[in-house]
């Protein structure tokens, strides 16, 4: 039998390490997203990369050809960037001579120089503007004057009404503003005293607009033959990159291991490529469902400290004070584990950094299952953590990967050591 208060210490015990777990494997779980989330941002690069490879450093109709006979893909047949490429550069030489041909370019110099002649007459309109700026100005600088041009104060167009608290600020505003300007009436004189002042001014701002809108033409037009002049040049590395990236699109759905079968040994950039493109999908996967373990896991966590709250605020009170219970009111079983769950977290991150940094891409022969992948970047079984993968390893027991002649020792020792190990390692299912 055990007292009441050693439950309630029980309880709290088993809250705080519940607790404590929950943070840590929080931490695990964001951690394998990170990871995951760089991990796919790197399938995405293999893939561009994959592509290259297959198309070769030049856009050449037998490079198209070659990379559509060991791919499958038949967009290039449908759409060939050769020819979209020999079209653009026949556009954008027809506008490089066309704007060569312009008289606004060829006296860009005396038009739009800082003493040109386009240059000079934006400056002549803003000197003739300035006079009526500041004549506007002194009417549209006193307080509330837009605001009452605006609803045509003192004009029939003035609706406010005498009840209306912004009908005697306005009233207030329009007798400060004649005062300030030394006339009678707003409506009778200030505003026929501004109107043609405005007029002039807008006259003076269309001026102005229109002469820098030559001058930007010009500007406009010199830039549009610099574009020209500089990606006709790069045209063919435009289109090389533009292809591959379409190329990109289509493996992203396409099976690895079959597009192994229509390589020869002899096209190595596209093997080393389909190496590091599976071995980073197979990383992609691992991460994937790593993270659904923790998240399980953690939820798991989650529930177990909202039942040990409740247990001790059941045990708090009153009808149990002084009160003994059989030792089987205590979860002795998670207290002596917890340990070992704060063990398992450091395994998975561990498991972690082995994933993240494993690059010897070229080690694992792809027609491995891919699973294998994990022995061959952990150098462990799989952990319940990630029970789908963990039961594949059950089912195929002894099973272990093809290597690569030319793999490295260490990577062949770690992969057929965790081969012949054991599946009791982390053999914790007790929360679930």
């Amino acid at each position: 039998m055990v007292g009441n208060h050693q439950v309630i210490e029980h309880y709290e015990l088993c809250t705080s390490l519940a607790s404590g777990l929950l943070e840590r494997f929080h931490a695990v779980g964001d951690e394998v997203r990170r990871v995951g989330q760089a991990v796919h941002a790197e399938i995405a690069e293999a893939r561009r990369a994959l592509a290259a490879a297959y198309i070769g450093p030049a856009l050449t109709p037998e490079a198209l050809a070659a990379a559509e006979k060991r791919t499958g893909f038949r967009g290039f047949t449908k759409r060939d960037p050769i020819a979209a490429m020999e079209r653009e550069g026949t556009v954008l030489a027809h506008a490089v001579a066309r704007i060569r041909g312009d008289e606004r370019y060829a006296r860009r110099a005396i038009l739009v120089g800082p003493e040109g002649e386009l240059t000079a007459r934006v400056n002549e309109c803003m000197e003739l503007l300035a006079p009526w700026e500041e004549e506007c100005a002194r009417f549209e600088s006193l307080d509330g004057f837009l605001v009452l041009l605006a609803e045509g104060y003192d004009t029939p167009a003035w609706t406010r009404s005498f009840w209306e608290s912004a009908y005697w600020v306005q009233w207030k505003q329009g007798d400060a503003i004649c005062e300030a300007l030394d006339l009678a009436d707003f409506g009778d004189d200030v505003l026929p005293a501004y109107r043609p002042l405005e007029a002039k001014r807008r006259e003076w701002r269309e001026q102005v607009t229109a002469a820098r809108q030559k001058v930007q033409d010009v500007h406009d037009l010199v830039q549009e033959h610099d574009r020209a002049v500089a990606r006709i040049p790069k045209l063919a590395e435009i289109y090389l990159d533009a292809a591959a990236g379409v190329l990109a699109e289509f493996l992203a759905r396409a099976d690895v291991e079959l597009l192994s079968e229509w390589v020869g040994d002899e096209d190595r950039p596209v093997l080393v490529a389909l190496h590091r493109l599976a071995g980073l999908q197979a990383k992609a996967r691992f991460c994937g469902e790593m993270g659904e373990g923790v998240d399980d896991f953690t939820g798991s966590l989650q529930d177990r400290v909202r039942k040990y709250r409740r247990k001790t605020i059941k045990f708090r009170r009153p009808k149990h004070y002084g009160r003994h219970h059989p030792d089987s009111v205590l979860d002795e079983k998670f207290v002596a584990k917890a340990p070992k769950y704060h063990g398992r977290s450091d395994k998975v991150i561990a498991q972690l950094r082995r994933i993240e940094a494993f690059d010897a891409y070229g080690s694992f022969d792809l027609t491995n299952d891919p699973e294998l992948w994990w022995v061959v970047m952990t150098g462990k079984r799989p952990g319940s953590l990630t029970p789908s993968l963990r039961g594949w390893y059950d089912r195929n027991q002894g099973r272990t990967p093809i290597l690569r002649a030319d793999v490295a020792e260490d990577i062949a020792r770690a992969v057929a050591e965790a081969a012949v190990a054991g599946a009791a390692e982390d053999d914790l299912g007790y929360v679930s």
